[in-house]
């Protein structure tokens, strides 16, 4: 008995152990389903940062990189010569023609370039300012701005006459040294007034070299440099000076943009927001309605009055978008219609642009609007109502997407999920019904080994029974003879 149990305990162990195997099956396979699922989605899903902040990139070209009418260009004449043998004069790599200016409200960075009218810091030069040599012309040029060599931009922030900041590299560093600090020197040797380093960075771009000879950098956080108070967005003012020189170029000189005792105030605009909303005109009355949803990852672009492409955004949960830090000037908006939609009535409300729809039916472009300095124009919307198809009897011509992506499932042939789950169901239930059957045999097998038990209890033992049975005739004559 107790070896048939174990042969039935062994079986039912092996049945509980596939139960389990088929058992972890099932969710190693629903989750491989779900990671499938949310990469298919992912994959999907627009890049909202990536199509409204896009890194600024810069060639090394002044020209081209710094374009637009928020450039602020400080121009200077040809004072810093090298006096050659025959007595006529050129340009030294200290020599500064412009210094050129552009903030970005958007990331609070000032991106500026010293425009030299040969390599920045090629002091003598010899066309090669990464290597230290002897002027000809009395001096030395020290390799990368080392030395006493210093390029620095100095910013008047609160606009009293006296400097607070300075960015660059100090006499006493090369290029290694680049960065913001606060300005304790005196405008006749600003290399040598570089006091303790700004919360606010800095970093150059490029170092000069005959292939980009100019001097790009960028001031990140700069509306956070000490002595500012402005508002981002209000008018932007403070006086800037600029500086390239060193105590070791002999008799070339030292170059400051726009003079040694003089400054540029420089006021940016206030820049103005354009936006806002795109929201499922379910009524098609053109009409913002309480209860109407509003429409999310629907792309909107921003265009000039030329009809120039500027920027991307694309709607929020809440239908929302907005482009901000933008000059003052005229702007169009332009929807792109999600499959299946179509725009609604446009300009319908005449009391209030703001909650009706504005793109063309058509085009889903708005009219362009001249948005003034310091301002959001928020009635540039949209509205979107789904398309119902006609009922025709001719066939439906069907339409195979272009390039749509398919969700990629494991190639199985059939249901795995529901064939470990249906193959589960049936190894308990054998197994529940094994143990049932297996209690009932033996719940009867006791009960048989019961009986017995009792029955063997009560009947008298023949031993006790040949004792007290009593002698017969034939018995007591054999024991009288």
């Amino acid at each position: 008995m107790k070896q048939n149990n174990f042969k039935l305990e062994k079986r039912l162990l092996i049945i509980l152990g596939f139960v389990w195997f088929y058992f972890l099956g099932a969710i190693a396979y629903s989750l491989e389903l779900t990671s499938i699922y949310n990469e298919h989605i992912k994959n999907r899903l627009p890049s909202v940062l990536s199509a409204t902040t896009s890194p600024r990139t810069f060639s090394g070209n002044i020209a081209s990189d710094f374009t637009g009418s928020d450039v602020i260009v400080i121009t200077d004449g040809v004072d810093s010569t090298l006096v050659q043998d025959d007595g006529s004069s050129v340009s030294s790599g200290w020599d500064i023609a412009a210094v050129y200016l552009d903030y970005d409200v958007e990331t609070d960075t000032l991106f500026a370039a010293y425009d030299c009218y040969f390599i920045c810091g090629d002091a003598d030069n010899d066309g090669d300012p990464s290597i230290s040599s002897n002027s000809t012309y009395g001096g030395t040029d020290n390799a990368d701005l080392g030395g006493t060599e210093s390029f620095s931009l100095l910013f008047d922030t609160n606009v009293d006459g006296t400097y607070d900041v300075v960015v660059g590299t100090s006499g006493i560093s090369d290029m290694t040294g680049w960065g913001a600090y606060a300005f304790t020197g005196t405008t006749a040797l600003p290399a040598f007034g570089y006091g303790s380093a700004l919360s606010s960075t800095s970093s150059y771009l490029f170092n000069p070299s005959s292939a980009v000879p100019d001097l790009f950098f960028r001031i990140d956080d700069f509306s956070q440099l000490p002595g500012f108070t402005h508002q981002i967005g209000d008018n932007f003012t403070f006086n800037v000076f600029g500086f390239a020189g060193s105590l070791e170029d002999g008799n070339i000189g030292e170059d400051y943009a726009p003079g040694q005792n003089s400054n540029v105030e420089i006021t940016f605009p206030e820049v103005v927001s354009v936006g806002d909303y795109v929201w499922y005109d379910d009524n098609q009355d053109g009409v913002q309605d309480s209860g109407e949803l509003p429409a999310e990852n629907v792309t909107v672009e921003l265009l000039d009055a030329s009809g120039k492409l500027l920027k991307t955004d694309v709607t929020d949960a809440s239908g929302n978008y907005l482009f901000e830090g933008l000059d003052a000037a005229t702007y169009c908006v332009r929807f792109t219609l999600p499959s299946g939609y179509s725009f609604t009535a446009s300009n319908v409300n005449s009391t209030t642009d703001l909650l009706d729809s504005d793109a063309d039916q058509a085009t889903g472009e708005t009219m362009c609007i001249n948005v003034p300095g310091g301002t959001q124009d928020l009635s540039f919307d949209a509205g979107l109502f789904a398309i119902v198809a006609a009922v025709s009897d001719a066939p439906e011509e069907v339409v195979e997407p272009e390039e749509e992506e398919e969700l990629q499932l494991p190639a199985t042939g059939f249901n795995i999920t529901g064939l470990y789950a249906t193959t589960a169901l049936i190894l308990m239930v054998v197994a529940i019904m094994v143990i049932k059957r297996n209690n009932q045999r033996m719940a009867v097998s006791g009960l048989a080994n019961s009986r017995a038990t009792r029955k063997r209890k009560q009947a008298p033992s023949k031993s006790k029974v040949s004792k007290t049975k009593p002698k017969t005739a034939r018995a007591r004559k054999a024991k009288k003879s």
